[in-house]
């Protein structure tokens, strides 16, 4: 993806199979840390019906993505200063009608950040968990993709292996087959 006079820009993804492990904690981290090494970063909370980069990050926006897709904001009327430097696209919480987008709506959500004026250098994508359409859809448009794991011994790792199965299938066959995931483990004991 290249947004901002042809300057390449690193996007990458951060999903995961299951709700609670830590996608947007993993997301907002890697936003900070590449912040702190002086790299422009946006972080985009895809996860559209319910939304919480805003709420870990002690934001209130103002507009959201559905602002944008209804035609009352532009993509850079949405764009919120975080801490350290970051900045972030904020998505609704608690709204069905975003979770319910058609392929077309989905794809124009994802080609408006072409119209972006800020200058960045990292996109972080953090989704919705699951691999329902709208996860699949934004994970196709990133180069790189962290799969959040929470080891907790049970069904969760099943799911977790199938989920990295469908999202390498996913990175191998985007638009550029340099796509590469990675995979961030929580072997904390509970």
């Amino acid at each position: 993806m290249s947004l901002v006079l042809g300057k390449p820009v690193r996007v990458i993804g951060v999903t995961g199979g299951k709700g609670g492990v830590g996608k947007s904690n993993v997301a907002v981290n890697a936003a900070l840390a590449l912040a702190d090494l002086g790299r422009k970063v946006v972080v985009l909370d895809a996860d559209l019906g319910l939304a919480n980069v805003d709420v870990l990050l002690g934001l209130k926006p103002r507009n959201t993505l559905e602002d944008v897709l209804a035609g009352r904001a532009t993509i850079d009327d949405v764009l919120i200063d975080g801490p350290g430097g970051i900045k972030v696209v904020p998505a609704s919480s608690g709204t069905q009608r975003m979770t319910k987008l058609s392929p077309r709506e989905q794809g124009a959500l994802i080609q408006v950040f072409s119209t972006l004026q800020h200058k960045l250098d990292v996109l972080i994508v953090d989704t919705a968990a699951g691999i329902g359409e709208g996860v699949v859809n934004f994970l196709a448009a990133c180069q790189s993709v962290l799969v959040v794991v929470c080891d907790d011994g049970g069904m969760h790792m099943r799911h977790s292996h199938r989920h990295i199965r469908q999202v390498r299938g996913l990175t191998m066959t985007a638009s550029s087959s340099s796509g590469r995931m990675g995979e961030v483990r929580d072997t904390g004991q509970r």
